[in-house]
C-alpha cells in the first residue's frame, strides 16, 4: 500500500474539486482525504494499491469542469493515521 499526499494549485476551490477527487478515489478504492487550504490549494493524502494512486494523479490532473490545475506537488505521507474510508475535510 502507498502513502502520498498531493498539493493541487489553481484553480481548484469553489469549483467542486473536492467532490470530484472524493467521488473518484471511492471508485477507485482509495481512502484518505481531501480539504481546502488557506492559501486556495487543495490538499489530498491518499493511501491505496500504486496503480490506483497513479489513475487518480491523472484524473486529478483535469479536475471538474471549471477547475483549472496549474501544478500537482507530490510527496510521501508520513502520517501515523489508519483511513478506513475516503473522506471531505473541512
Amino acid at each position: 500500500m502507498e502513502s502520498i499526499e498531493l498539493i493541487i494549485s489553481g484553480r481548484v476551490q469553489g469549483v467542486g474539486y473536492r467532490h470530484f477527487v472524493a467521488n473518484h478515489a471511492r471508485s477507485l478504492h482509495i481512502v484518505g482525504f481531501v480539504k481546502n487550504l488557506y492559501d486556495g490549494r487543495v490538499k489530498v493524502v491518499a493511501q491505496g494499491n500504486q496503480t490506483a494512486i497513479e489513475q487518480l494523479i491523472i484524473l486529478l490532473q483535469s479536475g471538474p469542469r471549471f477547475a483549472h490545475v496549474c501544478d500537482i506537488e507530490q510527496s510521501l505521507f508520513i502520517g501515523k493515521e489508519n483511513f478506513t474510508e475516503f473522506s471531505v475535510r473541512f
